[in-house]
């Protein structure tokens, strides 16, 4: 794939650029150009890498070819500050959006190429431009996003720029909504914005190598108790996703998986439930009768140490829904109180996405009624079918619904069937892994949310560059007007300058050799000439405003205007 660079355009700014280098190799062993740069945080050393051909070209004595010199820089990387898409009138630097946390990333300015090109210049005693130094024809860039709660347990968001030809670059950090690292996120953003600092990985010339896929062998087995929670006495259990979810937010925590892959707890979460299924369940996951369900129900993360009491986790489940009838029309309606009474009594401090969770045992899929409204009626069109068809299609909730008369009753649950025999070897999690890049060069730079830096839109560079061209036109147009009277004045004192010369010839003085081949230049000069000689030099003073640019001009303007006086 040919290299692309960022070069600067005279209307649209930042606009990438792809110029054919295929032959362009450059040599990252060793920078070519460093220099140091004043920034707010301190002294930042700013380097340059060079093209392969840059000491060809060196070497070579005609300067015809030193517009092909050609380096390389990150610049310093910084975070950047954009208009809020939601208010226009503030400035944000992190983007959130509906699964995702965005952020934009500034490398190589025109600040930074001018401090290059004059380092440049005087280290190879050459004249070169500021286009000359590109951005570094970048492979991978990876970002990582931690933050700390109040207890110090670590949240990570991991991203990477997928357009690495666009300028500044746009960072992705998966966030699902309600995941608990875009809660932190979004916690840390209201109260302690300055305290988040994004690292990233640049890597040029490199490529992704998979590494250390988890395993937990029957030992860590043994010692995390993972049987024991699971089973108890029982050879076979059944589990729900949430009971899933709740194990991988404890293995999580325990197995280190911040540090060791580098991976958010979220996609964890996922990558381990896929892999603990594929390795110790009986079956898929499917829907159980409610009774049935419960009483092979495994005992890990619930609310409840001995025997699931049945009757009453029906009873309260039997509470959050009822049909309301109004007139011919009859509607499934959430009691939200509740349900807000029963996820505060029951609630787990489990890790998935979306609803609350109920005994430690399921989801109900956020609070919601069947058209996804929180409201306490539902005015709904749909047949009393239709929306029981579309309560238990919430993708979070592990529960099933039945319409007994005028109440919403649970049917069954949602579960999968595991097996202790299948805890007695080595789990393989092929999908938790760790991805390192192996590249030519490769620099991790620190961005503090408090050295930020502003970077304005396409249409706004547009309304600036339309506003600096019209200053300049209206600066034209008064230099024109001056230099129009600067002639008339130089006219003027054309003639004055006559008769002082001829004051001299006249003056009873003995001329000096220098006043004489002054006087015989002088008559042999035109207007035109003369002009051209000569160099404005400002205010009047006197009755001669202009010298001649030979050094008998300069002596002699002094001695005319000393005749002046």
């Amino acid at each position: 794939m040919p290299c692309q660079f960022l070069l600067p355009a005279l209307l649209l700014g930042a606009i990438a650029l792809q110029v054919g280098c295929q032959d362009l190799n450059i040599a990252f062993d060793l920078p070519d150009l460093s220099t140091i740069i004043e920034s707010e945080h301190g002294e930042l050393q700013l380097e340059a890498y060079k093209a392969a051909n840059n000491d060809r070209i060196l070497q070579s004595d005609g300067t015809r070819k030193l517009s092909q010199l050609s380096w390389v820089s990150l610049g310093e990387p910084k975070l950047v500050r954009t208009k809020d898409r939601r208010n226009p009138s503030q400035e944000v630097v992190f983007d959130l959006k509906a699964d995702r946390v965005s952020v934009q990333v500034s490398t190589l300015t025109a600040a930074h190429r001018k401090k290059l090109t004059e380092t440049a210049n005087k280290k190879h005693e050459v004249e070169v431009n500021d286009a000359q130094f590109v951005n570094v024809p970048l492979s991978h860039v990876d970002c990582r996003l931690e933050i700390l709660d109040d207890d110090g347990r670590a949240f990570l968001l991991t991203g990477s720029a997928g357009n690495l030809h666009s300028f500044p670059l746009h960072v992705d950090f998966m966030a699902p909504k309600n995941s608990p690292e875009r809660q932190m996120v979004e916690s840390r953003l209201k109260n302690h914005t300055d305290e988040l600092t994004v690292k990233c990985k640049f890597s040029a010339n490199g490529k992704k190598v998979r590494s250390n896929a988890l395993h937990i062998s029957s030992q860590q087995v043994k010692n995390l108790g993972l049987v024991e929670k699971l089973f108890g006495p029982a050879d076979q259990v059944s589990v729900t996703r949430q009971q899933l979810l709740d194990l991988s937010s404890e293995l999580y925590s325990a197995l280190s998986i911040v540090e060791e892959y580098e991976m958010p707890q979220f996609q964890f979460s996922e990558a381990f439930i896929s892999g603990l299924l594929h390795e110790t369940v009986l079956g898929a996951f499917s829907d159980v009768n409610l009774d049935e369900a419960l009483t092979t129900l495994s005992r890990y993360a619930t609310a409840f140490e001995q025997d699931l009491p049945a009757d009453k986790i029906k009873k309260d489940l039997g509470s959050l829904y009822k049909v309301h009838g109004e007139g011919s029309r009859r509607h499934i309606v959430l009691d939200q109180a509740a349900y807000d009474s029963l996820s505060k009594r029951g609630s787990s401090s489990s890790s998935g996405s979306g609803g609350a969770s109920f005994f430690g045992i399921f989801k109900l899929g956020g609070g919601r009624d069947s058209r996804g409204s929180s409201r306490d009626t539902v005015h709904s069109h749909q047949s009393l079918d239709d929306q029981l068809t579309e309560l238990n299609s919430h993708q979070e909730s592990d529960v099933r619904w039945a319409i007994e008369g005028d109440k919403v009753v649970p049917k069954s649950i949602r579960v999968a069937k595991m097996w202790k025999g299948g805890f007695n070897r080595t789990l393989r999690f092929s999908r938790v892994l760790r991805e390192v890049t192996e590249a030519a060069f490769s620099r991790t730079f620190r961005m503090e949310v408090g050295n930020t830096e502003q970077v304005k839109t396409a249409w706004e560079q547009m309304q600036q560059q339309q506003q600096q061209l019209q200053q300049y036109q209206q600066n034209i147009a008064a230099f024109t007007a001056q230099l129009k009277n600067t002639t008339e004045v130089m006219r003027s004192d054309f003639s004055a300058l006559q008769i002082k010369i001829n004051q001299i010839k006249r003056s009873s003085w003995a001329l000096t050799e220098q006043e004489k081949n002054l006087i015989k230049e002088w008559e042999g000069a035109k207007f035109e000439e003369w002009k051209k000689k000569s160099v404005w030099v400002g205010e009047r003073k006197g009755s001669i405003l202009l010298h001649f640019v030979s050094d008998i001009g300069i002596y002699t303007m002094h001695h005319c205007s000393r005749l002046s006086d």
